[in-house]
């Protein structure tokens, strides 16, 4: 299971690809991004100033969201959603959570 990220996204030039608290394999084009002279990142956290930056950039429209959620799940189901998250075997990459 993985995903690959030339498919999901678009790269500029010096642009940067973040991957916080992945569980899968991920697998992105080197020479899409070499050629772009992107960032790859990983890492296991984010910190509050990471999560502003994030609402920043989707505020001003420079951040697309939507192609990268997979599940959304009303809080009543939220249980059953932390159940799929323990499957190995369930496909997601995001979920949303619906207060």
């Amino acid at each position: 299971m993985g995903y690959f990220l030339s498919e999901a996204i678009r790269i500029r030039n010096f642009g940067r690809i973040v991957s916080i608290a992945g569980r899968y394999n991920m697998s992105y084009d080197n020479l899409l991004a070499q050629g772009k002279q992107a960032q790859v990142i990983h890492t296991s956290h984010f910190e509050k100033k990471d999560l502003e930056r994030i609402t920043q950039l989707y505020q001003k429209s420079l951040l697309k969201i939507s192609p990268f959620i997979t599940s959304r799940v009303n809080f009543k189901n939220a249980p059953d959603l932390y159940d799929q998250l323990i499957d190995d075997s369930f496909d997601m990459l995001s979920a949303v959570i619906e207060w």
